[in-house]
């Protein structure tokens, strides 16, 4: 719902868009994003939920309750997943180890992404 609310204001308020993009955005290095104006996903779920506690279009779109729910759901996510993961070395592996053969990390630009083995279980069960 809130994809097509967002293409929608965009229709409606005749948004400009930047032109694809054909190179590997993984390759390239931070001034490079930088300078093409491309922009990262927020590194983590609460900088993502502070995001979106911010977003009238969420809120209007899903209506306050729902909205206010969804939050609280993902606080709880956040909280579990502190629990589980913090910031312990050990608990983390590279992103793609076992999971993808031809990549072992994103990386690049800045990125290099670990997934945890609580990540794993959570959102990827079926691997």
């Amino acid at each position: 719902a809130i994809i097509q609310a967002t293409g929608i204001k965009g229709i409606k308020e005749h948004s400009k868009f930047p032109p694809p993009e054909e190179k590997d955005i993984f390759e390239m290095t931070e001034a490079e994003m930088k300078r093409k104006k491309i922009r990262t996903l927020s590194k983590n779920l609460k900088v993502s939920l502070e995001l979106f506690k911010k977003s009238k279009l969420a809120e209007k779109t899903l209506g306050n309750h729902i909205f206010q729910k969804i939050i609280q759901n993902k606080e709880i996510e956040w909280e579990n997943y502190k629990k589980a993961v913090g910031k312990k070395p050990s608990t983390r592996a590279k992103l793609g180890a076992g999971l993808v053969p031809h990549r072992n990390k994103v990386s690049g630009a800045g990125f290099e992404k670990e997934v945890s083995p609580y990540e794993i279980k959570e959102y990827l069960p079926v691997l």
